[in-house]
């Protein structure tokens, strides 16, 4: 990791030391290379298709490019986000993303430029509600993968008790479309419901069987 400078404040070492961690997170993952290439090919793209105003600061049509451009960078991080900890550092990354637009937009950075006007207010204002729209979609990219973490949970001790869905339907008392829609579309399912998928695999199965078992615990940030 670089060296802090002794010159930046305690707040400001912390934000580059957590922009650090989470650029290295990212880099990690397997497929982080081909997700770069295909960010840089519809940059270019969004490059190529934008206007002839897009080309001066501090247009509605700059404002406009560069929000696709955030667009495309939140995406492709979001793409990753598999738990709290890439949760975490994804929106360190929107952060970041949202100070590379504001200088993209004005041609220069936050810490030179800052908003000064209603106008320049409002723009701030329009790349910030990207990075909750972000935010809010990792939340929910998140709370999907857990749902369905519980779905392949439900279906692979259904296969353990050599049961059919019609089976598993017949043995918890549950709507078989109920079942399907928990083990193939990710759809939530209640305490109390996980509590009876629990005690009828207990049964098919002669062990003890709980609901963290089919639950997926909250990761540690």
């Amino acid at each position: 990791m670089a060296q802090s400078d002794p010159n930046l404040s305690k707040a400001a070492r912390a934000r580059v030391e957590a922009e650090a961690l989470a650029i290295t997170l990212f880099e990690s993952h397997p497929d982080f290379p081909r997700l770069q290439v295909r960010m840089r090919e519809r940059m270019a793209e969004a490059e190529r298709n934008s206007p002839a105003d897009a080309r001066y600061y501090d247009t509605v049509a700059r404002l406009q490019y560069v929000l696709s451009r955030f667009e495309i960078r939140a995406e492709t991080f979001w793409e990753l986000v598999s738990d709290i900890r890439w949760q975490n550092a994804f929106m360190v990354m929107l952060d970041i993303a949202a100070g590379v637009a504001w200088a993209e937009h004005t041609g220069r950075p936050l810490e030179v430029l800052r908003p000064a006007s209603p106008r320049a207010d409002a723009n701030f204002d329009a790349i910030h509600a990207k990075v909750q729209e972000w935010t809010k979609k990792g939340y929910n990219r998140l709370e999907s993968v857990h749902r369905n973490i519980t779905g392949r949970n439900i279906d692979r001790l259904r296969r353990e008790c050599g049961w059919s869905f019609d089976d598993l339907a017949e043995k918890t008392g549950l709507d078989k479309k109920l079942v399907l829609g928990h083990v193939n579309e990710g759809k939530g399912a209640h305490p109390s419901t996980l509590k009876i998928y629990a005690d009828a695999f207990a049964k098919g199965l002669d062990r003890k069987v709980t609901v963290s078992e089919l639950k997926p615990a909250e990761p540690e940030g």
